[in-house]
């Protein structure tokens, strides 16, 4: 059941929400790395508010259009400050992953269902811009993650916290939704826990493998808050990809975050590893409820999952090879809903980066999408070598890492690219960073001892 509306706590929780949204629009036109907490925040944000103020649950298109003039505020500040955040972002990954959506423009005109293609495009070119473009100007280099870990891991656990105590919040078959039907008048409103789950996997790898320079004490209690936070959010939504992922990344990049050069190393390292694994275990077993939501995880609700996927795969694949004419151009964007029928009042798309690029635009396509995977693996080689001595920024470049495979892996089994540019902002964040770093204009603290007083505020940092 629903909780009260009118409740006195209800009413203190608006409040928050109403005076925390107020504080980030402030902070995000005022420092970058709020602005792009924001940007990585907004589809839970807009659960968030829709749920508490029923009048952005009508018109969800407020919260959007405000994260973005703010994004675009903030980046136009920076422009201002002579800070040039587009410098390094034109290069290889970005061109290929131009060239890709330009490709998927032309296929509508060989679909054989173009007005699916064309919606795709339609929808999604708010977030091109905003993820493809603002997004990636915002991060200079490393010290801009690092500053954004803090924020993002004490508001992203907030936006949880407050979700989860929202009056509109309810499990219904056996995953956790925010029910926006009372406000929206539609019976099926339910907002997706796709989205809220992706935000706690990605506060679930930050807290893991972030490593302070300052108030370790206070900050290590709030990396297992945001731990808890964060599985709590993955194991009520019933994402289990997300849940899976961020755990296996979280840990399979700690050595990447913490070099070991000793045996005494290596046994603190494996024992931080074995600590973190029991603090996974405990918060699944705190908000593991009974019912339908066991049955989400067992072996029989795990292969249906699976076996939709599959389904969609083979479809597509099928129809993509018995069509030799479209071998190189692919059969055309949107094109999965004129052989898949699933009753959906909605366009689908065959829930995997690599099936829809192949089966929809071909060769062509698949050949520019390995471009784009190549291009940023030698990136990220390149980043590696060049701060695998540096204490400091190797744990955010071990984020940066994690989270480029985490937005992968969910590109996966979930989402159309042509909707939600996923994986691709993370992509070109990690290229642009590196193209800065070769050719000397990347931006970082002169001495380490600055670090102390400069990891929670402003700073000052010169380019090199």
């Amino acid at each position: 059941e629903h909780r009260s509306t009118s409740s006195p706590m209800t009413a203190i929780l608006t409040a928050l929400v109403v005076l925390g949204m107020m504080y980030l629009i402030l902070q995000g036109i005022l420092k970058p790395q709020w602005a792009l907490l924001l940007v990585l925040s907004f589809l839970p944000l807009e659960q968030l508010l829709g749920s508490y103020l029923p009048l952005l649950a009508r018109k969800s298109w407020i919260t959007n259009v405000a994260v973005g003039l703010v994004a675009m505020f903030a980046l136009g500040i920076e422009f201002l400050r002579g800070q040039k955040p587009m410098r390094g972002y034109f290069n290889t990954t970005w061109l290929l992953v131009f060239f890709l959506y330009v490709f998927t423009a032309f296929g509508i005109f060989w679909s054989p269902i173009p007005e699916a293609g064309k919606y795709f495009l339609r929808t999604g070119f708010p977030y091109y811009m905003l993820l493809l473009v603002i997004l990636p100007g915002l991060i200079r280099d490393l010290e801009n993650i690092r500053r954004f870990v803090v924020p993002f891991m004490v508001i992203g656990s907030a936006i949880i916290f407050f979700i989860l105590n929202s009056p509109r919040t309810e499990i219904y078959a056996g995953r956790l939704f925010v029910d926006l039907s009372y406000s929206t008048g539609s019976s099926s409103d339910r907002a997706s826990p796709l989205t809220t789950a992706e935000l706690g996997g990605a506060i679930l790898i930050v807290a893991a493998l972030f490593k302070p320079s300052r108030f370790p004490k206070p900050i290590l209690v709030l990396r297992i808050a945001s731990i808890f936070a964060g599985m709590g959010i993955m194991v009520l939504s019933g994402t289990r990809g997300q849940l899976l992922f961020a755990v296996a990344l979280s840990v399979a990049f700690f050595p990447v975050a913490y070099r070991i050069k000793s045996a005494a190393q290596f046994f603190l390292t494996s024992g931080a590893v074995g600590m973190m694994c029991g603090l996974f275990y405990l918060a699944i077993k705190v908000f593991f409820v009974s019912g339908e939501s066991n049955d989400r995880w067992s072996a029989a609700g795990l292969s249906q999952g699976m076996s939709s996927r599959m389904y969609y795969a083979t479809t597509m694949l099928g129809e993509y090879v018995g069509n030799p004419g479209a071998l190189l151009g692919g059969l055309g964007s949107g094109a999965f809903n004129a052989y898949v029928d699933e009753n959906s009042e909605n366009f689908l798309y065959p829930h995997n980066l690599v099936i829809e690029v192949l089966t929809e635009h071909g060769l062509i396509g698949l050949g520019l999408l390995m471009g784009i995977f190549l291009t940023t693996g030698l990136a990220a080689l390149r980043l590696f070598k060049h701060y695998r001595e540096d204490p400091v920024y190797r744990p955010v470049l071990a984020i940066l890492f994690a989270l480029c495979a985490y937005v992968t892996l969910i590109s996966l089994k979930q989402g159309s690219y042509a909707l939600i540019p996923l994986p691709f902002y993370w992509y070109l964040v990690l290229a642009k960073i590196d193209n800065r770093v070769q050719s000397g204009t990347h931006t970082e603290y002169q001495g380490y001892e600055d670090l102390d007083s400069a990891e929670y505020g402003d700073g000052e940092y010169v380019s090199r």
